[in-house]
Parts: C-alpha cells; sequence; structure tokens
C-alpha cells in the first residue's frame, strides 16, 4: 500500500455535514458583505497598479486594445482588465460596484478554501480557517481594493482542487482540463503559472514510490500538463514580443516583470543584466518582511513603511515574526511528510518572492491563506495518534481564537482611518474643482494613475521621468506625449514638489480651492 493511499484513507469524508458547513459559510458571507463593501476607491501606494487596471479596461471598452495610454501593456496579462471591462460596461466607472465585484471573489476564495481544507481537517476546522479568512482585516481592505490578488487566489484554489481531482483518477483529459485552468487563471494572476512546477514535485514524489521509469513519467504525467499550459501562454508570450511599448517607459515603474526581476534599470530592457550575486543579495531584505506579512500586512507601521517605499515595516513585531515562523514551519513540515502540490506551491511562492524586485505585503496571500490550513492540519495529525482527540480540541481552540482576534480587529476600524483615505479626499476635492475647467487637452500630474481614475480621463505621470533624469526628463515628457496642462494638489507631496518646476516652465497656475492647473503658453 502506498503513502497515498494510506493518506486517502485518513481524508474525511465529504457528506452532509460538509455541504452544511459550505451553505452555512456561503450564506453568512453573503449576508456581511452589504457591511463590509467600500464605496471609496482606495488611491494609496498599495494601489497603484488598481488605476492601472481601470485605465486598460477603459482602452478595452473604446475599442483601443489593451493598452495604457496609447501604447500596448505588457507588464501583466489582460485577464483581470478584461474581467472589470465587462463590470464597468454594466456598472460604469462607480467604485462600489469594482469592490463589489472583487469582494464576491473574496467570497469564492474563501469557500474553496472550506472546500480544499474539509477533508482534510474536517468541517469545524475547516469553517473556522475559512471564516477567519474571510474576516481578516488584510483579506477585507484587499477585498476592497481594484486588484487581482484576491481574484487570483480564488483561482489558485480552485486550480489545486482540479490538481486534486487529476491525481485521484489519473488521464489525460483531466490533466488536459488542469492545464487550460493554470494556462487562464495565469492571465488573471502570473503566480498561478507556479502550480506547474508544483504539481510536477507532487507527482515526482508520487513516482518514486512506484518506481516509474523517468521517460513514463514525463510522457504519462508532465507532458500533456506542460503543453497544455504552454499553448495556452503562448498567444500572450507572443503579443508581447511583436506588441510592446517603446522603451524605455516613462509611465510605468517596469517594462515587464522580466526587465524588472534580471535588469538593473526596470523600465529599460536594454540596461545591463543583474548579476546572481545581486538578485541573491535581496534574500536577506525580504526574509523579515515575508514573514511579519503573514500575520499583518496592513498595521499602520507597515502602512506607513510602504508608502515611504520601504520594504520593511518601521519596527519589527515579534508576535508576527513568530507567528509568521511559525507559519512557514508548519508548511515546510506538511511539505516534508506529505509532498503535496499545496505545499510545494507555498514554498515555491516564498522563494520567488525572496528574489523579487519589489515586495509588497500583500503579495504574501496565497502563503497567508494556505498556511494556517497547515498549522491546524500539523497540529491534528493523523486520526490515530497520540492524544488525538486532545490536539482536535486544541486545533479547534487556536482556530476559534484566531477567527475571534480577527473579528475583533476588523471591527477595530479606526485601526485603518487615516492611512489613505486623506488620499482618496484629496483626489475627489481636486476632481470635482476641474470637472467644468479640463476640455479636451491632454493632461499630467505628478503620478498619473490615481488622476485618471478620479478625473475619467487619460492621465500621463512626470516624476517617474523625473526621477530618473531630472526636469530635463521631465520637459521631455510634455514634449513628447504633448502635454497641454498638468494639475497639482497642495495635499498630495509629490504633486507640491513639481510646483516650482512648472512655474518656472509655464507660468503661475490658475487656482480652484487646494489644486494648481497648470496650462502650457501659446
Amino acid at each position: 500500500m502506498t503513502t497515498s493511499t494510506s493518506s486517502a484513507r485518513r481524508e474525511h469524508a465529504w457528506d452532509l455535514r460538509a455541504w452544511a458547513g459550505l451553505g452555512l459559510l456561503v450564506f453568512l458571507m453573503l449576508a456581511a458583505l452589504p457591511f463590509l463593501v467600500s464605496s471609496t476607491y482606495e488611491a494609496s501606494d498599495e494601489t497603484n497598479d488598481a488605476s492601472i487596471y481601470v485605465a486598460t479596461a477603459r482602452a478595452l471598452l473604446a475599442g483601443d486594445g489593451y493598452s495604457y495610454l496609447g501604447e500596448p501593456f505588457i507588464v501583466r496579462p489582460p485577464g483581470f482588465a478584461v474581467l472589470l471591462a465587462g463590470v464597468m460596461r454594466v456598472f460604469g466607472d462607480a467604485p462600489v460596484a469594482w469592490n463589489l465585484f472583487v469582494s464576491l471573489w473574496g467570497v469564492l476564495a474563501c469557500a474553496l478554501l472550506y472546500v480544499f481544507c474539509v477533508r482534510r481537517i474536517g468541517v469545524v476546522l475547516a469553517l473556522l480557517c475559512a471564516a477567519a479568512l474571510f474576516v481578516h482585516p488584510d483579506f477585507r481592505r484587499m477585498s476592497n481594493q481594484v486588484m487581482s490578488d484576491v481574484p487570483g487566489l480564488a483561482l489558485v484554489l480552485l486550480c489545486l482542487l482540479l490538481e486534486r481531482w487529476a491525481a485521484a483518477k489519473r488521464s489525460w483529459q483531466r490533466d488536459l482540463v488542469l492545464a487550460l485552468a493554470i494556462g487562464a487563471s495565469s492571465y488573471v494572476r502570473t503566480l498561478a503559472l507556479l502550480l506547474v512546477p508544483a504539481t510536477l514535485f507532487a507527482r515526482w514524489c508520487a513516482r518514486a514510490e512506484e518506481d516509474r521509469p523517468l521517460l513514463a513519467f514525463a510522457r504519462q504525467r508532465a507532458a500533456v500538463l506542460v503543453l497544455g499550459v504552454v499553448l495556452c501562454v503562448a498567444p500572450w508570450s507572443a503579443r508581447c514580443a511583436l506588441h510592446h511599448p517603446t522603451p524605455p517607459v516613462d509611465q510605468t515603474f517596469l517594462y515587464s516583470y522580466g526587465t524588472g526581476m534580471w535588469h538593473e534599470r526596470p523600465y529599460d530592457p536594454a540596461s545591463p543584466r543583474l548579476s546572481p550575486t545581486t538578485v541573491l543579495a535581496r534574500i536577506p531584505q525580504r526574509a523579515e518582511p515575508i514573514v511579519t506579512s503573514l500575520v499583518t500586512v496592513t498595521s499602520p507601521e507597515r502602512v506607513g513603511a510602504t508608502e515611504r517605499g520601504s520594504d520593511e515595516p518601521s519596527e519589527t513585531s515579534t508576535p508576527a515574526v513568530l507567528g509568521g515562523a511559525l507559519l512557514l514551519a508548519c508548511c515546510a513540515w506538511m511539505l516534508a511528510e506529505k509532498r503535496r502540490a499545496s505545499e510545494a506551491f507555498v514554498a515555491l511562492t516564498v522563494l520567488l518572492l525572496c528574489v523579487y524586485f519589489a515586495f509588497r505585503p500583500r503579495l504574501v496571500l496565497p502563503v497567508q491563506a494556505l498556511a494556517f490550513p497547515a498549522v491546524i492540519e500539523a497540529l491534528v495529525g493523523a486520526s490515530h495518534a497520540r492524544f488525538g482527540a486532545f490536539r482536535a480540541w486544541i486545533a479547534r481552540l487556536l482556530a476559534a481564537a484566531v477567527l475571534v482576534a480577527c473579528v475583533q480587529r476588523l471591527v477595530d476600524r479606526e485601526l485603518y482611518a487615516d492611512d489613505y483615505r486623506e488620499r482618496d479626499r484629496a483626489y475627489s476635492a481636486a476632481a470635482y474643482s476641474l470637472s467644468t475647467t479640463l476640455t479636451d487637452e491632454r493632461v499630467a500630474s505628478a503620478i498619473g494613475w490615481h488622476w485618471s481614475v478620479h478625473l475619467k480621463r487619460p492621465v500621463w505621470s512626470l516624476a517617474l521621468a523625473g526621477k530618473r533624469g531630472g526636469a530635463r526628463a521631465i520637459q521631455d515628457v510634455l514634449e513628447r506625449h504633448g502635454i497641454d496642462a498638468v494639475v497639482l494638489s497642495d495635499a498630495l507631496p509629490e504633486d507640491r514638489a513639481l510646483v516650482p518646476l512648472m512655474t518656472k516652465l509655464w507660468g503661475e497656475p490658475a487656482r480652484g480651492g487646494d489644486v494648481s492647473l497648470f496650462r502650457r503658453r501659446r
């Protein structure tokens, strides 16, 4: 009898109790959404990508293709922008509809987490784990951001369920379904591609137990999966090779993810490649933020750190370090003991984040979602383990305590009251004052991403070029893109920094409220 067969026999059954638990979970989540969905668009440093998603979705609806400010967009695949465009076609520029759309993906993610965990840890524990994720303050905030993180988590969990389904009864048809699911998911969240090596790892371990020849393994267990995913992502890769923006780019931080990872200047693919030593030197800088982010992402200290552009929180929280280390240790333990695709995916994600060019705490969400059930499973152990019943009760108490702690932090909404709302009010007020002033001019600002959402029009950015080449580079952007007007808000520090230069170039601005409007002198 193989190890996998023995493990399967120890799994909890999917029965009426499991269906009842799923129904209860979904009902409670949907009932809570009206109280949890924000009507505000979050304009923070953590949601710069959100504004680009909105801009690319608008371009799709306008018939301009998948583009940003008139140029092909290749930084990330179009999946989420296409989905968002569908929402915008129906509801228009309504942030509450956008947030509800992402929040519904969050409901799906928690439901899939429950389905994924129930056979491993039982109905009660799976219900507690899924509920704790749903009310976790970090997850709630991300569920109100127009970002692909939460939909990406749902798709990863769906693919992991399909991986387990494909492993239960081996056939090329099931492998093809899994390959198509992973390939399609990667168009929403590229991280889903890590499921391919994670699945191959789990299958390789099973192959070692079965003493299957290497060539037979490659033909029967790897070929359909790998080729299917390659065929899915090939159109996007070909499009990026044939239709791309002119480098170096001046409107985004990156030319592409590959350029960001491996080149000295992330906006210029012609810049020198980074040495392996330089890439590996990122690991010590990433270790502490990754570990602590597994426990808390959006604490005031961490938000302040990310707004300043730092990879690390302003101070190290010992409970967060210990909690994050426990989560990773239990994942590593389960990986060594079970050798499954889910824990392999967690390990690969952590390894990727260790060398990632720009770590953001929200990137740990898939690890965060999968790690806590791994802790519970490690604590419960096999049903026949020593003190099995006692350990099960300890696991339930732990899961319940985490759930209560998440609810308490969620109720304390003032914890996150001011970290982005002031910026949002600044953008909203400025957009209102400019609504009757701007006509068909080409508009720019220091950072145009959030401005474009509130002004409902393309807005170019000047600060990125300024950081790279100073005043001369800003003038080049103004000329190259034919900018006619520049809007700067007194409430935004990056805008205030450009006022002296724009006054020197174009003279005194028109004032409306706390907004300066510069127009090109003819």
